[in-house]
């Protein structure tokens, strides 16, 4: 009779000493995976935190330097600007102008004129050199007079003296008229050349958000991203407004290459490292991986 009381202990004993083995081993366990989970995440948000910062080290100088061209376009727009109101007051009084203009533009198309191939290729006047220059002066309601004339010939003489200092800056400058017409200074395209004699300049956003209609407070602009059909670019375009007296002349404009610009965004610091372009409204604008150039 003890003997079978002393098993019956023995029984209940085992069973608590096992209960108790299994709430230490459940505990032991639990504070096990709790340390790890709490030094894991610890590790990875130190880890992330260090990856991040040096990605920002990697990507500093290339958003800065990014900054500063922006900031230098912007200024060089204000030089442009001031340099084509000085030649157009001289234009305006010169009695040359509209001998000038005869004598370099010639009509394409019905009411389409454009600047002679020869100012693109090169060519010496009056000891003046003119190159990598184009002009359209496209379909206008009303008929070319002196005072277009003016503006177009001190357009063309601005760009002569001022855009070659510029060309490793941006892709071309240029100025662009409420009349339908546009001149270029560019060393890769005679875009007055290749422009559809039925373009109208003005129906697209980037000019027409020039216009006094669409911009009465006359503020400079940075273009959206948009596709260039005659240039066959991807590109931005930087604009700023030229008024006097109450007329809009013209606009002074740089455009900046899409791929010239990503190009220096996106390019590896790091060899696992993808960068990856956003615009403004998040939506995905270039990624490059193993390739250089952009999928857009």
């Amino acid at each position: 009779m003890e003997r079978r009381k002393d098993d019956r202990r023995l029984q209940r004993h085992e069973k608590l000493t096992t209960a108790l083995l299994v709430k230490i081993s459940i505990w032991a366990i639990s504070l096990v995976v709790i340390a790890s989970a709490i030094t894991f995440l610890t590790t990875y948000s130190n880890a992330r935190e260090r990856v991040i910062h040096l990605l920002q080290q990697d990507l500093s100088p290339t958003l800065e330097r990014n900054q500063a061209l922006f900031k230098r376009i912007e200024s060089n727009a204000n030089i442009l600007a001031e340099e084509f109101l000085s030649q157009y007051q001289l234009m305006k009084s010169n009695e040359s102008t509209n001998e000038w203009f005869n004598q370099w533009y010639q009509e394409t198309s019905p009411g389409v004129f454009r600047l002679k191939p020869a100012f693109n290729r090169g060519i010496s006047f009056n000891g003046d050199y003119f190159e990598s220059l184009s002009a359209f002066l496209g379909p206008r309601e009303k008929p070319i007079n002196d005072e277009l004339k003016s503006r177009v010939i001190a357009a063309q003489f601005t760009l002569n003296e001022l855009a070659p200092a510029w060309q490793k800056d941006v892709a071309n400058t240029h100025f662009s008229m409420p009349e339908n017409i546009l001149l270029m200074y560019s060393k890769e395209s005679p875009w007055g050349l290749l422009a559809d004699k039925d373009l109208v300049i003005t129906d697209f956003s980037v000019v027409k958000s020039t216009l006094r209609s669409k911009n009465p407070e006359r503020k400079p602009n940075w273009t959206g991203l948009y596709y260039d059909l005659s240039a066959d670019v991807w590109t931005i375009t930087y604009q700023k407004p030229i008024d006097l007296n109450g007329l809009h002349l013209a606009n002074a404009s740089f455009d900046v290459a899409l791929g010239s610009l990503l190009s220096d965004l996106t390019q590896k610091k790091r060899p696992k490292s993808e960068h990856i372009v956003f615009e403004y409204k998040g939506r995905l604008n270039c990624c490059i991986q193993l390739v250089s150039g952009c999928n857009h």
